[in-house]
Order: structure tokens, then sequence, then C-alpha cells
């Protein structure tokens, strides 16, 4: 991190970021951080409609940045072969960027997404959802920050997470370990202050 330049940049008058996901495990600890230096409002599940992205533009107007942590994230889910999965994982990982985007490029706001270094594989639904939200995104002038199997304060809520590989490891669980990945984890806070 040394060297690196902040996304969100500190000035006198205090900028004003609303985090969508701010009760996730990424969102939790970002707006933790990020709470040090800007006026931050968390949106959690329960604050924010997805399917009706447009009718939060009066609220999305007192913001200076909007940040979305939410995705369907679960990847063996995302990838079930079944109508639903795929509908779910397009909307959430793909259509809901892009219409944040969207929305914040017609407000003037800036709009950072938080993706995944799965976005590089087309071959699954998961990874297809993800490089469209990238490209989306990009395409109506936003920020994209890929992570990588996130570790920080709070656990993932799915089964996937690295504290979850951790829990396996420590109760001797290994054969439900998945052998065949190499990850390199990230952590919340190394990206909050990246933030």
């Amino acid at each position: 991190m040394k060297g690196k330049k902040r996304i969100l940049k500190k000035n006198l008058t205090k900028r004003k970021v609303l985090i969508l996901g701010g009760t996730g495990q990424l969102g939790s600890d970002l707006t933790k951080e990020l709470k040090k230096d800007f006026v931050v409002s968390a949106w959690g599940r329960n604050d924010f409609w997805y399917e009706d992205v447009r009718s939060y533009e009066g609220s999305f107007y007192k913001y200076d940045v909007i940040i979305n942590c939410v995705a369907l994230h679960n990847v063996k889910k995302c990838n079930e072969d079944s109508v639903e999965a795929f509908t779910d994982t397009l909307c959430f990982n793909a259509e809901v960027p892009k219409r944040l985007s969207h929305l914040c490029k017609l407000l003037g706001k800036h709009f950072i997404q938080i993706s995944s270094d799965m976005a590089i594989d087309p071959t699954e639904v998961y990874g297809l959802s993800k490089g469209l939200g990238e490209q989306y995104v990009i395409k109506n002038g936003g920020t994209v920050v890929r992570v990588s199997n996130l570790f920080g304060l709070n656990k993932c809520r799915g089964k996937e997470g690295y504290h979850n590989f951790v829990e396996l490891a420590k109760n001797k669980q290994l054969e439900k370990l998945v052998w065949n990945n190499m990850v390199s984890p990230t952590s919340t806070l190394m990206i909050s202050k990246y933030l």
C-alpha cells in the first residue's frame, strides 16, 4: 500500500459516502474505517430494494460517492444449473451495478463497484456476471475494485469465506476443504485503507 493513492481523496469538507451492503463482511469494515475521514451512511439488505434502483434518486443525490458491496457471491450456488440461479446471479452481479452506475452518472456522483478476481473467468455464470457488471460500470464512468477471498473483522455469511477455511482446518476437517484452487485472500481493512 505504500505509495498508492487512495481512490476517495480527502478534502477540507467531509465527503458524504453511501455504502450499499454496509452491514455485510466488507461493507461493515469499510463503514468503520471510512468514518474516520468521511461522513458515511451504510445501507444493509433491508434498506435497499434492488429491483427499483431509480426510486432512490432523491436519496443518492445527497451523497458524493456510492460504493456497492452487494453481490451474490456463493459461487457454487451462482453456478447451479437452474434458470433461477442464472437469473438471480445476473441480476445482482450485472444488472444492479449497471443501473446504479447509470444513475450515479446521471446525478454526477462517483460510483465504486466492488468486484471479484473471478470476473476474468467467463466460463462460469458467476465470473460472467461479475465481468458484465464491471463492463457496465466502466462504460458509465464508475470505478471497479477487484478483490479476492475476503477476510476481516466480520465473517462471510456464506460457507465459502476465508473464516470458514480456517474453522475447517482448526477442526481437522481438511476433507471438506477445496484443494484445487489457489487464492490470495484480501483483507477488508486493506481495501478500506485503499479506498
